[in-house]
């Protein structure tokens, strides 16, 4: 999605500083659909805001759209001043509402309103239009593994490979995965210690899905430049709910802030749903495949790549 005029703006300084504010933030903003910031005038709240959404937009699929709304004084101005300043336009019969809508549901958005002081109770109404039109569940924390996710994550493995795989290998395999279950809870425990996935768990609760990156193990990869995401699982009941985008933006994220400067996935030639998934996020195959025949039978597969962009230095 293109949001013409709405990128963030380019302070004249680099940013220093407040590190632990900064890592707060984006952990808030990875689990909520809102995030307020509030403080004394002069205390920074604009640009502490800006360079936390710089971060949250480094990766490609995730668009910024900032509005300054010092210049308003009527609340009910609002949605025109936001429609002007991130580009939308209505179309015939179309409410200015409905438009703005449908720019910011298009894709992944983040949506900086800056100066709402003087404008609250406006700013509240159009947010509560924009959070309502939303749907989906907003409660879905995404967090590293813990210790104790181990027999739940090894059970959601398996348990995702025979929804995920369903007439994409053999049944005969598929059906005694869950014979695997004591083997790959040791597995898991083994994996949380060494190197913890992200994880989906709604309203705190049990694991629904996960995700794994970190460097690239391709023999033709660039060290520490080239990192990879090696599995995205959800459950098949959360499937097209928004938990697999919010998986791939952490692992995105993660890498981007260990210092790579691009990712890359497999995945099966077959596996057209999953193909659809990663190609809306921005990612395109590089030409690379694989054959995988280490359960018997043989995976083709095809690689992805996504280039992550670089931050200006804090």
């Amino acid at each position: 999605m293109d949001v013409p005029g709405s990128a963030l703006p380019t302070p004249p300084t680099r940013f220093i500083g407040r590190s632990n504010e900064r890592e707060e933030l984006a952990r808030l903003l990875r689990n909520q659909r809102m995030l307020t910031l509030a403080g004394l005038g002069g205390s920074g709240k604009t640009r502490l805001a800006i360079e936390v959404a710089r971060e949250a937009t480094a990766v490609p699929e995730t668009k910024p759209a900032f509005v300054d709304l010092s210049a308003i004084r009527d609340g009910g101005a609002i949605r025109s001043d936001v429609a002007h300043q991130i580009g939308v336009g209505t179309k015939p019969e179309e409410s200015l509402s409905d438009a703005l809508i449908g720019t910011l549901n298009a894709g992944p958005v983040l949506l900086v309103l800056d100066n709402c002081e003087q404008v609250v109770e406006g700013c509240r109404d159009l947010i509560g239009i924009l959070l309502q039109s939303m749907g989906g569940s907003p409660s879905n924390e995404i967090r590293r593994g813990r210790p104790e996710d181990a027999a739940r994550l090894a059970w959601v493995h398996l348990r995702t490979w025979q929804q995920a795989y369903a007439g994409l290998i053999p049944e005969s395999y598929l059906d005694g995965l869950m014979n695997l279950l004591p083997d790959r809870t040791a597995h898991w425990r083994r994996w949380l210690e060494e190197a913890p996935p992200w994880v989906a768990a709604p309203d705190a609760g049990q694991v629904i899905g996960f995700a794994r990156c970190g460097p690239s193990r391709d023999e033709d990869a660039t060290p520490l430049v080239t990192g990879e995401i090696s599995g995205i699982y959800v459950l098949a009941e959360h499937w097209d709910t928004g938990v697999g985008r919010r998986l791939m933006q952490a692992c995105l994220a993660s890498l981007h802030e260990a210092g790579f400067a691009e990712a890359t996935l497999w995945v099966l030639d077959v596996n057209v749903r999953a193909r659809r998934f990663y190609e809306r996020g921005g990612w395109r195959p590089d030409g690379a495949t694989k054959d995988d025949a280490r359960e018997g039978f043989t995976l083709h597969e095809v690689r992805y790549r996504i280039g992550l962009r670089h931050r200006v230095p804090a």
